[in-house]
Formats: C-alpha cells, sequence, structure tokens
C-alpha cells in the first residue's frame, strides 16, 4: 500500500463524514475500484478507517480518530521508554 496513495484515499473521506461507498471512492480518486477496495481494507486494518453495517457498506473516517492517530508521534519521535522526546 503506497504511502501517497492510502493519503489520497482519505482525502475523500474526510470531505464526506456520512462516509462514501467503493465505488464513489474509486470515482473520486480516478483509481480502478480494485485497487481501491485494497487501499480501504489497509487503512481499516490500520484502523484509519471504519466500514458502516448498513445495508449499503460505506467507509468512513473519524476526524477525531485521525487526528488522534496522527498525531501520536511514532517510533522515530520516541525514546526507549515509549515517551515522546
Amino acid at each position: 500500500m503506497s504511502g501517497v496513495n492510502s493519503l489520497r484515499a482519505l482525502e475523500p473521506l474526510v470531505d464526506h463524514p456520512t462516509g462514501l461507498g467503493i465505488t464513489e471512492m474509486s470515482r473520486k480518486l480516478e483509481m480502478d475500484g480494485s485497487q481501491c477496495h485494497r487501499l480501504v481494507n489497509g487503512l481499516r486494518s490500520a484502523g484509519y478507517v471504519t466500514k458502516t453495517n448498513s445495508t449499503a457498506p460505506r467507509c468512513w473516517v473519524s476526524a477525531k480518530v485521525l487526528r488522534a492517530r496522527l498525531a501520536r508521534p511514532g517510533p522515530a519521535m520516541t525514546n526507549k521508554g515509549g515517551t515522546a522526546t
């Protein structure tokens, strides 16, 4: 999963708080539906995207979750004790 494509995949979701289906996302991103599906599954596995449990599944990203995930320091930003440096 390309980092740039992953970030691109988050953009339409942030703009649509009620969520988007894979078809809508792939159209907005101008990418193949299967590629979009793989990106979304990777983002879901990492905890950035959630899938609704409705009859028409939609993927969405919570701004609160996204802010928390992006604000958390990564391994390069922490010391051996696990605290931010």
